[in-house]
């Protein structure tokens, strides 16, 4: 009797609430196989509650914004110097539009997800194009020293950053220049003493900030390379810049190999928030008690300001209200770090802090309490006592660097164990080049300056995906010779190569961009 009275549902005559609730645990590959059985089951798994959620894991979500991949210009070769595979992406994929009467367009979520696993796959594959740019008669020849290393006035770029069309690389002969990344034309050279750090040059919404040896910040029209405005003052040279829509945030710590300077250089700890639409200084952030302690680390996300100090404790800022949220000592956290913390990261709505210890302690930024704890995995055959020198949050991925940079070992945000450059690749000593994004970094030999490109993905773990450049000198060299910009299509590299000028030998820097989309 109740086996007669079962009857058969055909899957696609359930209702659209069920079906969604079904597709929702299926894969992108079995979500675009169920499409293709039928018109109405094609309408059913194209919907956005099932592709968002996709898109979120696999970290896509940002595409989802305009300004991304949908406004992206696609890189279309135009000379021999443009070289590599075919990156563009099919567009007539997606349904949209005339084209495809009586078939519903690809919702927006399936979209970005096609198109950020396209630009995701040439990146794994590499898969792009080349333009290079020397710098020779349109910027910098003549002005070049003798090619030795250690020579203070040998130049060298000191810094990268793109946005859009434009690169920009600060120069140490007192420049910053500026180039169309599609065509490898300059388009202008400011002039202007930078900072030899990484981040001290920064693009943001047609405005490059400018962090300078003088304590000050310039900003510069990215259009035109016009003046906009000048920040003043810090008593050190800028070490570090943030900025976003309309916030500026400069930080100015003491060089570390100034170690015998005067305490005098020590004491400039303040973290300045400006308008970037007029210059002006809208809030101070310094420790309430007036100390001269110094920042160890500095962040800035999403208008929080984060800050770890010499003695230990943690301050967050409001940037837009000024007001100190919390300042979190060793008594107040679930652990003893016992060194020193040595970084700081933000990243939704969380703080992550460390020490040399091993010792990460994460922090919820609304409320200030500690929410987990736990020890970056030691690497093969490191010793227990083996120490964390540096570490970088890519946004997905913690990357510490082992003591001596001898090794690079990569976990989650949970502490679980990724990988590691010493197992997976073949460099005896490494250094980071604080150029992260996402699932994806750099490696650089401290020795040899020689670079490749890493990736994080679920088949092939961390791997080396390319070499970027090959050794340029034989042993290390003081300063930071790493220059690299990582974005979500494009990747710049700074390169060196010898050139007779003027009967006299000198080293003269090319910049490499690959364009993965």
């Amino acid at each position: 009797m109740m086996a007669s009275s079962l009857q058969r549902v055909e899957f696609g005559s359930l209702p659209n609430e069920m079906l969604l609730q079904v597709l929702q645990y299926l894969t992108p590959k079995d979500l675009c196989h169920v499409a293709l059985c039928s018109k109405s089951l094609r309408e059913t798994a194209n919907h956005d509650a099932l592709w968002r959620p996709l898109c979120h894991a696999e970290g896509w979500r940002h595409f989802g914004r305009a300004e991304d991949l949908d406004e992206s210009t696609a890189f279309i070769p135009v000379d021999k110097q443009n070289v590599g595979k075919d990156v563009n992406f099919s567009f007539d994929t997606v349904v949209s539009g005339t084209d495809w009467p009586g078939l519903m367009d690809t919702c927006k979520w399936k979209t970005v997800y096609m198109k950020a696993h396209h630009l995701e796959r040439n990146w794994r594959d590499n898969s792009h194009h080349v333009v290079s740019f020397e710098f020779g008669s349109e910027g910098c020849a003549g002005r070049f020293s003798p090619t030795i290393w250690d020579s203070p006035t040998h130049s060298q770029i000191y810094n990268l950053h793109g946005e859009g069309t434009y690169l920009a690389a600060g120069v140490s002969n007192g420049t910053v220049m500026v180039w169309d990344m599609y065509s490898g034309k300059l388009k202008y050279t400011i002039h202007v003493d930078i900072c030899d750090k990484s981040e001290c040059l920064k693009i943001k919404n047609g405005t490059i900030a400018v962090g300078c040896k003088d304590g000050m910040i310039r900003t510069y029209s990215t259009q035109t390379g016009q003046q906009l405005q000048v920040m003043s003052c810090h008593q050190l040279a800028v070490s570090q810049l943030f900025i976003d829509d309309d916030t500026i945030v400069s930080v100015a710590r003491p060089d570390p190999r100034l170690f015998y300077a005067s305490k005098d250089t020590f004491e400039d700890s303040d973290i300045k928030v400006w308008s970037s639409l007029n210059g002006d200084l809208r809030f101070l952030f310094r420790r309430e008690d007036d100390s001269k302690d110094k920042t160890q680390d500095v962040d800035y996300v999403d208008k929080t300001v984060a800050a770890v100090y010499v003695d230990r404790t943690i301050r967050l800022w409001n940037a837009q209200s000024g007001v100190c949220m919390h300042v979190i000592g060793p008594s107040h956290r679930m652990g003893e770090f016992v060194e020193a913390l040595t970084y700081c990261h933000l990243n939704n709505g969380t703080l992550i802090v460390g020490d040399r210890d091993n010792r990460v302690e994460m922090y919820d930024v609304k409320s200030g309490a500690c929410c987990k704890t736990f020890n970056i995995p030691l690497g093969c055959n490191e010793k227990n006592d083996n120490k964390t020198w540096s570490c970088v949050f890519t946004g997905k991925f913690l990357v510490a660097a082992s003591d001596w940079g001898t090794n690079l070992r990569v976990c989650n945000p949970e502490g679980k164990y990724i990988g590691e450059t010493k197992t997976a690749g073949d460099y005896e000593r490494m250094m980071h080049s604080s150029c992260v994004r996402g699932n994806k970094l750099i490696v650089c030999d401290e020795d040899t300056g020689a670079g490749s490109l890493w990736m994080i993905d679920r088949e092939n773990g961390f791997h080396v995906v390319k070499k970027l450049r090959g050794s340029m000198f034989s042993r290390c060299v003081p300063g930071e010779l790493f220059e690299f910009w990582l974005g979500d299509t494009k990747l710049a590299v700074a390169h060196y190569f010898d050139e007779t000028l003027e009967e006299s030998l000198v080293q003269v820097p090319y910049i490499a961009v690959h364009h993965y989309w």
